[in-house]
């Protein structure tokens, strides 16, 4: 060796003095070989895994790109059946608007009055109330022919032509002048087609208002209030006696809590101390709801034996008491049990 440097052997005997052990190159050169081999079947791994992932990407590109088009087209479709709806409304409403102006054209054409050759006014008082409810009807079922109230006082003249020498055509004339003097007109001339300024031409219940105050007497309506307030129904049906009263009570023009009085004291006695018991009836103010009330009262036969055994036990001696409300009992069992049958221990 040379003098003065460390030999192999030397450096082989010092590694092995350090007990540093050189391991063999061949298996150090397997064991790389080993790596480099995993390392590089990851790597094919991964490049297949990329080529899937790449395939993978190019699929759903592929799907975006067609769900695309197939949305657009979709929101084509929709955009256009949207506006095809909406064309069609809009036709739709265009021809509602038209066919409701040709209904208004229709309707602002002049539609000639029925004749009602039937009805004639003479004037006479029993007559009158007839007349004005007649000419209510007519207005009522044909409005097209009645633009306004001027159109209706001409009807009421048509029927007024036959009979010129009546006490309603006079009036009707005098109506005629006086609505021509108030207007710096003259009276000779005066016409229907003249501008109405009067207040009995104002309006048609002013018309009718005036009808009444003219060809009804202060005698007549005297003697209706008399009638109604003697009137009493006795053995007449409710439901008769009901046409009766009501009858007399439009002539007078009675509604309310007056007409509710006279009632109660021209019916059936035993109805309204029913009602009193019953409730709902005498309470009430208008007329036409106490009638239907009381034709229902009328009709509770379990109810009206009770009031009538109660006011029949005022004037019974104490010995036949018994024998009154023993056929009373039979009758209520025969019957369906009443409600009303726990006022047989309640007096009236």
């Amino acid at each position: 060796g040379v003098p003065g440097s460390l030999g192999e052997e030397n450096v082989s005997n010092l590694l092995a003095g350090l007990n540093i052990a050189t391991p063999d190159r061949d298996s150090l050169l397997f064991s790389h070989a080993q790596t480099i081999a995993v390392m590089q079947t990851q790597a094919r791994r991964g490049d297949d895994n990329l080529k899937k992932a790449e395939d993978h990407i190019r699929e759903l590109r592929l799907e975006n790109s067609n769900m695309r088009a197939n949305y657009q087209q979709e929101l084509f479709q929709l955009r256009a059946a949207i506006e095809s709806y909406n064309n069609n409304t809009s036709s739709r409403l265009n021809r509602l608007e038209e066919v409701e102006s040709r209904r208004d054209q229709v309707v602002k054409q002049h539609v000639p009055a029925p004749q009602h050759n039937h009805i004639a006014f003479s004037g006479a008082v029993a007559e009158t109330h007839k007349f004005i409810g007649m000419m209510r009807n007519i207005f009522a079922r044909s409005p097209d022919s009645f633009p306004n109230d001027k159109h209706k006082f001409f009807i009421f003249l048509l029927i007024l032509n036959p009979l010129l020498e009546s006490g309603s055509y006079t009036w009707w004339e005098d109506v005629l002048k006086r609505n021509a003097r108030i207007q710096g007109l003259n009276p000779a001339d005066a016409s229907g087609l003249d501008p109405f300024k009067i207040d009995e031409l104002l309006s048609c219940s002013n018309f009718f208002k005036y009808i009444k105050q003219r060809f009804i007497s202060k005698t007549w309506l005297q003697d209706t209030w008399k009638k109604i307030e003697s009137l009493r129904q006795r053995n007449t049906n409710i439901s008769d006696f009901n046409i009766i009263f009501s009858d007399l009570a439009e002539i007078l023009e009675l509604n309310g809590i007056n007409a509710c009085k006279l009632y109660d004291v021209a019916i059936d006695h035993r109805i309204v101390r029913l009602g009193a018991y019953r409730g709902n009836y005498s309470d009430l103010v208008d007329l036409e709801y106490k009638m239907e009330r009381a034709v229902e009262l009328a009709n509770d036969s379990a109810g009206m034996a009770i009031v009538e055994a109660n006011s029949q036990t005022k004037h019974i001696h104490p010995l036949e008491l018994n024998i009154v409300w023993s056929t009373l009992f039979r009758k209520i069992r025969k019957t369906s049990f009443h409600p009303a049958f726990r006022w047989i221990l309640i007096p009236l």
